[in-house]
This record gives structure tokens, sequence and C-alpha cells, in this order.
């Protein structure tokens, strides 16, 4: 397989290793569908809600990518994906929950359609 210099690999840095992150009570239902291969967008009213299920809870800081069942992902972070209009990504709003501290500015990255997120004329299996 060829790659041109657009394609990137998405990768846990060491200080979002220490920690694991799992949907919790209060997010949106249709949030469950994250593994989908279709567009979920009709089923998700609301956000998503995060929480801590094993690290320091003390010393948690939210970074820019986080690897979950499915990618959670910085607003800084979208914003860099935004120019590249990827077919078949959608974001949703997720806020990470500590105790009572709230991080909203991150979101879950739905690839529904990994097909169309490929552009065939940038790759060559």
């Amino acid at each position: 397989m060829k790659y041109d210099s657009e394609y990137y690999t998405l990768e846990e840095s060491g200080d979002s290793t220490s920690y694991m992150l799992n949907q919790i009570e209060g997010s949106d239902d249709g949030l469950e569908r994250l593994m989908s291969l279709f567009p979920i967008h009709r089923k998700v009213l609301g956000p998503g809600r995060v929480g801590i299920s094993e690290g320091n809870r003390a010393k948690f800081q939210p970074c820019d990518y986080h690897e979950t069942a499915e990618q959670l992902v910085s607003e800084k972070f979208r914003q860099v994906l935004a120019p590249f209009n990827l077919p078949g990504v959608d974001f949703y709003q997720t806020n990470i929950v500590n105790g009572d501290k709230i991080w909203s500015e991150h979101y879950y990255m739905h690839i529904w359609n990994h097909h169309q997120a490929i552009h065939k004329k940038r790759s060559e299996i």
C-alpha cells in the first residue's frame, strides 16, 4: 500500500495512555451506535458523557486524542481535521467528567464509512 503525505496515524500520547475513559450515565443513547457503518446523526440528540474508569483522577488532564472504543478528540484536533472535509466522518460533542470538573470541548469521532474516508486517488492498494 502506498500513501502520500496527507495520511496520518492517530496515536495516544504518553499522557493519555495512563487513563481509560468510558461512556458514563447521562450520555446520549444514540452514541451507543458509534461502531455503526452508517451515519447516526439522526439518532444523536444530545452530548456524550465520558468518565475516567482507570488512572489517577487527581492528575487527569484531557489530551487532544484519547483512544477509546470510539476515538475522542479535542476541539483543537477537530479544527485540524475540518479542512479535509472528510466524507463519512462525523463529530459529536462529548463532555469529559471527572468529579465536579467538566471539559466540554471534546468530540467523539464517528468514522462511519471507511471506504469514503480514504480518497481513491491518493492511495493505491
